[in-house]
């Protein structure tokens, strides 16, 4: 399966199987892309926290954990909290 989506927030919206491999390829990506828009604000409590998230996420990830839907829906707003 392809995903043509560039933003965290179309992930949602395709069809996937969350067992694929290429999935958490794509969700790794974008954890990246995320972490790299949070972490560019200037430290302070709530970026401190929604940054401690994203770096759980990726560690989640790269351990081959497939996050859940809820997860996803976490990093949507915390991408158009940030970008």
């Amino acid at each position: 399966m392809k995903l043509k989506s560039k933003r965290l927030a179309d992930i949602l919206n395709e069809d996937w199987n969350g067992a694929t491999g290429e999935f958490l390829i794509v969700v790794q990506e974008k954890m990246i892309r995320l972490h790299n828009i949070v972490n560019k604000p200037s430290p302070n409590i709530e970026n401190t926290q929604d940054l401690k998230w994203v770096e759980g996420m990726m560690d989640n990830c790269n351990g081959g954990l497939i996050p859940s839907k809820r997860e996803l829906i976490t990093a949507n707003r915390l991408w158009n909290k940030y970008k």
